[in-house]
């Protein structure tokens, strides 16, 4: 998610000789990456900020991602340092003998690499095919503070993959996260952070002054407003969608469907209802 110091409400209650005067462009802003879920709500240790911009801290990328969710520790643009994040976070809030299910939402990174950088961007899902030889990716185990080296590509005498790379989701399942899975392209239904991501930039709005200084306040307490149990609810309604397309409906057929379990049902008397409108379509 992007805010920006300007972004406020579009339409203010004023007196008919009255205009708000509004400040010129969309100010400073800053980059959020940040994690929820169903359990516990919004992992607030888990998220990562970036002021964005050229003469900031630039721009959030494929490879600052890679070292939010792995907790690796290397210095990167402005001398900034990630420490514990996703993982950690997910084992310390949950406990032991837990495992996660990532639900990770298509966003490209961007700036040029080297040819073996660490970039979720340049692999694929599954092992082999066409896709970059990374160098070996390490991570400190928290119990011991040993660094552990972990190959991102096969063996030579690997029986089905030699020389090849290993992909994210053995990658990820080397750790114990062997329920990855990247969201569809375009499909917002079905990715409910993008519901918290509009919860979140509304309180931002609805508070806005025009001051960075005021953003950078409120975007922690933006972040904590929004209810564990409206968390639920969204995600509720993404399990609908996911059953609508299984079942074979397309997407306006699909709409429907999701609506009738909607707890907001029809009551005016001056529109004609949609599921009567379909009859005559």
């Amino acid at each position: 998610m992007t805010a920006q110091s300007n972004d406020a409400m579009d339409k203010y209650w004023v007196y008919s000789d009255e205009y708000k005067l509004r400040k010129k462009g969309a100010g400073r802003g800053i980059h959020r990456s940040d994690v929820i879920c169903s359990t516990v709500g919004h992992m607030a240790d888990a998220g990562q900020s970036l002021e964005y911009g050229k003469n900031y801290e630039g721009y959030w990328n494929g490879e600052m991602f890679v070292k939010q969710v792995r907790n690796i520790q290397t210095p990167f643009h402005n001398a900034r340092r990630l420490a514990e994040k996703i993982i950690p976070t997910f084992e310390r809030v949950h406990g032991a003998g837990y495992q996660a299910l990532f639900l990770i939402d298509n966003s490209q990174g961007h700036s040029a690499y080297a040819q073996d950088s660490l970039l979720t961007s340049r692999m694929n899902v599954n092992p082999g095919g066409k896709q970059a030889l990374m160098r070996n990716g390490w991570y400190i185990r928290n119990s011991d503070g040993t660094r552990i080296e972990h190959p991102m590509v096969f063996p030579p005498n690997h029986p089905q993959f030699p020389n090849e790379a290993k992909g994210i989701k053995v990658v990820l399942t080397k750790r114990g996260w062997s329920l990855v899975h990247f969201l569809a392209k375009i499909h917002c239904e079905l990715n409910f952070i993008e519901f918290f991501w509009g919860k979140v930039k509304k309180y931002l709005q609805d508070n806005c002054d025009g001051a960075f200084e005021t953003l950078k306040n409120n975007i922690p307490i933006a972040l904590q407003s929004v209810q564990l149990s409206t968390i639920r609810l969204w995600e509720h309604q993404m399990h609908r969608w996911m059953d609508t397309y299984r079942s074979g409906l397309g997407t306006k057929d699909a709409q429907f469907q999701v609506r009738t379990f909607s707890s907001t049902q029809y009551k005016s008397h001056r529109c004609v209802p949609e599921t009567l409108a379909r009859i005559f379509d």
